[in-house]
């Protein structure tokens, strides 16, 4: 595992309809995520994806 599968668990989640964001990030890690310019991506709480349910049966 590295830092490719936080990426991955902040899909599958929104994918799910679970947000997901890392919350007080320590300054090693927020470095690590600015340099790999995924700190906004993985960092910032924003909406879920359409829930699976809402997927199985859409409006």
């Amino acid at each position: 595992m590295g830092l490719s599968t936080l990426p991955q668990i902040h899909r599958s989640a929104g994918h799910d309809g679970i947000g997901f964001h890392l919350d007080e990030v320590g300054p090693a890690l927020r470095r690590l995520l600015e340099v790999t310019g995924t700190c906004t991506y993985l960092t910032t709480p924003g909406r879920a994806g359409p829930s699976a349910e809402s997927r199985r049966h859409p409006s």
